[in-house]
């Protein structure tokens, strides 16, 4: 015998598929969880890579610069 509960119909063992779809919310949940954790540890790598990236041009730049301000000195 089928007996709705929501918007759900639920047979006899009803109790069983209750609660394997409190387990599949239970499973979506902890699953959004991870998902949420993984972007923000992916944003703070990001942002951290980016960092050492325009740190790395910063430093490549400045023995360039420093050349330049050297020759530029040389020649007065």
């Amino acid at each position: 015998m089928w007996k709705p509960v929501g918007d759900c119909f639920l047979g006899e063992d009803s109790t069983s598929r209750q609660k394997t779809s409190t387990d599949f919310k239970n499973e979506v949940k902890n699953m959004r969880l991870a998902f949420i954790d993984m972007f923000l540890k992916h944003r703070t790598l990001a942002r951290e890579l980016l960092s050492h990236c325009d740190l790395d041009a910063k430093n490549k730049a400045e023995p360039k610069r420093l050349k330049v301000e050297e020759e530029k000195y040389c020649s007065e």
